[in-house]
């Protein structure tokens, strides 16, 4: 089942926002995770969220292909479709990693208290996979921005704003 509408709107604008802002936020969340006690708190929600993220990036992907047909094709439409594509990966290992630190963390906490002891600090394991974990992070936030700056670029190239600038910011001459 495709989406392509939602209340007669495209679906695809709508559907891109909620990994633009779960995938930083679900990084943000993996380097609060580096505190154990702050891994208690949030660890899960975190994979919650890299999980919403997951989902709503293959809904955005699906309804950028059902926007396709509907838009003229353009190098950038072009870019913004090829890099989007690489996208799906990328949040899912990173979702996958978040997913690991917290059953490698459980099974570890699990076993300290059945031996009678207390964890303290942050074990290897979890320390090692947390830090491959956090660089799928940062890889699938810099893949969400250039998906999401390659898409600005297809839709608004043609547009001229009378006033603001070019590139960057720049003023224009008056």
């Amino acid at each position: 089942m495709e989406i392509t509408t939602i209340m007669g709107v495209p679906a695809h604008p709508l559907m891109v926002h909620v990994p633009v802002v779960l995938v930083p936020l679900s990084l943000i969340g993996a380097l609060l995770m580096f505190i154990p006690r702050w891994r208690e708190r949030i660890g899960w929600v975190t994979v919650v969220l890299a999980g919403a993220a997951l989902v709503f990036t293959q809904l955005a992907i699906s309804s950028g292909q059902g926007l396709e047909d509907h838009v003229e094709r353009t190098p950038f439409l072009e870019d913004h479709t090829s890099i989007a594509e690489n996208l799906r990966p990328w949040v899912f290992l990173f979702f996958l990693g978040l997913l690991a630190v917290m059953l490698i963390d459980r099974t570890l906490r699990r076993r300290a208290a059945s031996a009678g002891t207390t964890p303290t600090g942050t074990p290897r394991a979890v320390l090692a996979t947390l830090v491959v974990t956090v660089l799928l992070g940062v890889g699938a936030s810099w893949v969400t921005y250039r998906v999401g700056h390659t898409g600005a670029k297809a839709s608004w190239h043609e547009v001229n704003f009378k006033s603001g600038g070019g590139e960057g910011g720049e003023q224009g001459e008056g």
